[in-house]
């Protein structure tokens, strides 16, 4: 009886830690007002695949892309990762990702990765050399997984030589983009992207930043040094934290460190900034009619 008492307590205890992990930060009357119930349902559902349950920034960042496409009437995006090999490859979870999430909103979702083969030597302290190696690394090949990433578009080579071709392309507007270039150098061109013509960008470009948190990053140095730089020379284009995130993602996400490193790129300028995006429905706040 005992051991049957016990088996009962921990289904319920394992159920109560299930419901909390998925459960919304948002008080329930808010739920069908903001488009987090079911960005954070979405988010659940493409989490649940293995591929991608690693990388739930990967997650966060294009669903939020695809929801503000499909509200703008676009019907193709871009996503991005920058990197620097070797390493482990994020380009199979990027690509798993949109070829979910595209289809949950009808938008095509194009892949690109932009891989340095070779890790640039570190300039001077902006480029954080305490933690990298004074000759950088060099690889000649892509590793197994990167060569098998299906459906995505790789640039390989210095960002500087390939941001441009890239650019040139004319792709489809940039929607989210990861920077994982390890030093501020590196991430100074590719935030360059930025300054690209408004058709080539959603008018809110979702972002995540690997390499600014913990170690001995800070704002004088690595990629948050580039971004408070690129904001200081643009007054039309800015960059800025998602500030809590956390507290709009389901509660499982609450207590991990990626919401901290996710960014919007803002692009003042861009013809449908002012666009609304439905994040918010005046509908059902009553102060809209239904049309």
């Amino acid at each position: 009886m005992a051991s049957l008492v016990g088996k009962g307590l921990r289904t319920r205890v394992k159920e109560t830690l299930r419901w909390l992990a998925n459960m919304p930060m948002l008080a329930p009357h808010y739920d069908d007002v903001f488009a987090y119930q079911e960005l954070n349902a979405h988010f659940q559902r493409v989490m649940r695949n293995k591929e991608c349950r690693g990388r739930p920034h990967y997650t966060c960042g294009v669903l939020n892309c695809v929801h503000l496409a499909k509200s703008l009437r676009v019907d193709r995006v871009s996503v991005i990762e920058f990197a620097v090999a070797p390493r482990h490859s994020d380009l199979l979870s990027l690509g798993a990702v949109a070829q979910l999430v595209g289809p949950l909103y009808g938008v095509r979702v194009d892949v690109f990765g932009f891989r340095e083969l070779d890790l640039p030597k570190p300039i001077d302290h902006r480029d954080v050399p305490n933690m990298y190696p004074s000759e950088g690394f060099s690889r000649t090949e892509l590793s197994a997984p990167e060569k098998r990433a299906p459906g995505v578009n790789l640039f390989l080579g210095p960002i500087r030589d390939t941001l441009p071709p890239f650019i040139a392309s004319n792709p489809a507007r940039v929607g989210f983009i990861a920077f994982d270039v390890d030093l501020y150098s590196s991430a100074v061109e590719a935030l360059q992207l930025f300054n690209a013509d408004q058709d080539l960008l959603l008018p809110r470009v979702q972002c995540y930043f690997d390499d600014i948190i913990g170690f001995t990053y800070a704002s004088f140095n690595g990629s948050r040094l580039a971004v408070k730089e690129f904001n200081e020379q643009h007054a039309l284009r800015k960059i800025s934290p998602v500030y809590g995130l956390r507290y709009f993602l389901p509660y499982g996400e609450r207590f991990r460190s990626w919401p901290e490193q996710m960014y919007l790129a803002h692009i003042l300028d861009h013809a449908q900034y002012g666009q609304h995006d439905r994040l918010v429905n005046w509908r059902k706040l009553g102060l809209l009619e239904e049309s």
